[in-house]
């Protein structure tokens, strides 16, 4: 994947006459021995101009044919350049240790009314709701100085500067849905990364060794609220390092997988996986709760509620939380904690 920037001047061109330009620098290439397979699916225009997301272009020569095509279709009208291109090799790893994550599920529309076959690939967030959480990730995970990844199906870009990249991904994930964006630092390696997944579906991580435990948890601890009332569920937890999406707990779920979870997405917002030592949970889950005495829960709106251990080092200083503790927690919870049986007697699904 490479960023195409593009500079008209005063007189901008209308968004079809570059989806036309594009699909007859596309035709080209693949009518080529070899065929060529880049092509500029998304066109997003920013105060600086016209910027293209240019996909499909397998390396660096395979984007330059395009482009020199490109600037070949418009003759002089324009000024562009690639200002992205794929991840260098060298970038460092990530610590292999478990890192805090912020696991939160944004209300989706009704997801039973599609059908069934259509679903799995839908992020069905409405457009609003996108654009803030995009933006607002953007601005939680971008730091002074850092670099920038785009990450779609193990394809990776630059974004270069910081306007416009909420906007970009708020419009690609529609079409397109998984998307990650990772802000790094090295000497030591440091990250930020916003992992946005079908039905409304997102995490966020922090890697950073030069800050504390605690430092740690009140970096990731925001994101939980940023829209309490279009939250159906959310939770901190210590996730595999560098996995942005829920198929990896560090901490199994005590009754159920991850699949249970993902094909029974409505169920969220009244039940959880399991007990964090941070949630945002509904008026719904708090009623299946056995007891919450040895919880502290601030109301945040619309039948929302922060809920939280008055031990938090005892969940987040180490990413295993004592056996003890966990059990008890999970008996403090209840109903609230999703069962096989739990799945099969409430089923989200009109279909039989």
């Amino acid at each position: 994947m490479f960023i195409v920037q593009v500079d008209f001047g005063d007189e901008l061109p209308e968004l079809g006459d570059l989806h036309e330009a594009s699909d007859e620098v596309r035709y080209r290439l693949s009518t080529r021995v070899g065929g060529n397979t880049a092509d500029a699916l998304q066109w997003l225009l920013l105060k600086q101009g016209w910027s293209g997301v240019l996909m499909g272009a397998t390396n660096v020569d395979a984007g330059l044919e395009w482009f020199e095509l490109f600037i070949a279709r418009w003759g002089d009208a324009f000024d562009g350049r690639i200002i992205g291109g794929p991840r260098s090799t060298m970038q460092p790893e990530n610590d292999p240790h478990p890192q805090l994550t912020a696991y939160v599920a944004y209300t989706t529309g009704d997801l039973a009314a599609i059908n069934r076959n259509d679903r799995d690939p839908l992020w069905y967030v409405d457009n609003k709701t996108t654009l803030h959480l995009t933006e607002q990730g953007h601005e939680w995970a971008y730091t002074r100085g850092c670099r920038q990844y785009f990450d779609r199906d193990g394809e990776t870009c630059q974004p270069v500067g910081y306007d416009g990249v909420g906007l970009a991904v708020a419009q690609g994930l529609d079409p397109y849905v998984s998307v990650e964006l990772e802000c790094v630092h090295s000497n030591p390696f440091r990250s930020r990364k916003v992992g946005w997944w079908p039905h409304g579906n997102v995490a966020y991580q922090v890697t950073d060794p030069t800050q504390s435990w605690d430092q740690r948890l009140d970096t990731v601890r925001g994101a939980l609220s940023w829209l309490p009332r279009r939250t159906d569920v959310g939770m901190i937890r210590h996730g595999v390092s560098g996995v942005t999406n829920w198929m990896n707990p560090h901490t199994p779920w005590p009754h159920i997988r991850e699949p249970d979870v993902r094909y029974n997405r409505p169920l969220l917002a009244s039940y959880v996986p399991d007990v964090s030592g941070i949630q945002l949970l509904t008026d719904d889950h708090l009623g299946k709760a056995t007891s919450l005495t040895d919880w502290t829960i601030t109301a945040l709106g619309g039948g929302r509620h922060l809920v939280e251990s008055r031990n938090l080092a005892a969940w987040y200083s180490d990413p295993d939380p004592d056996p003890d503790l966990l059990a008890q927690a999970r008996a403090d919870f209840g109903d609230m904690i999703l069962t096989e049986a739990v799945i099969a007697a409430n089923s989200p699904w009109h279909e039989g």
